[in-house]
């Protein structure tokens, strides 16, 4: 994945259009290595590096895991999640009443930004 921040200790650098990564001139022993790309949970792991020694890795990052639509089952539009693997359907905005519309996730998957009727103001154009 291009584009991928790899932190080791205090130091970071990222992918390039294959993936890879590397460091030089890092001290020797135990180190604290996090791979962050947006839409992805982080990797996080302790490595040891030693002198002389290679320490090619492969990682994968999976996605964060929900996906967000919108959808009229209920009667008005409403924000779903739902998993990936199509489990754990959740109406988020059923209590709401209203129409909620265009959902999107936070860089980080913990939030998600979508538009909605609810306070009935009409935008510039006339419209809810």
């Amino acid at each position: 994945m291009e584009g991928a921040i790899v932190f080791l200790n205090k130091s970071n650098t990222t992918t390039n259009s294959k993936g890879l990564f590397g460091f030089e001139d890092v001290s020797m022993g135990n180190a604290i290595l996090n791979v962050s790309a947006i839409g992805f949970e982080d990797k996080t792991e302790t490595v040891t590096l030693k002198e002389g020694e290679n320490t090619e890795r492969e990682y994968f990052l999976a996605p964060y895991g929900k996906i967000s639509f919108t959808s009229t089952r209920d009667g008005t539009r409403n924000i779903y999640t739902v998993n990936y693997d199509g489990s754990n359907l959740t109406n988020l905005t059923v209590a709401l009443k209203e129409d909620c519309w265009g959902a999107q996730f936070t860089p980080d998957g913990k939030k998600i930004v979508f538009y909605s009727n609810v306070d009935k103001k009409v935008d510039q154009w006339g419209e809810w």
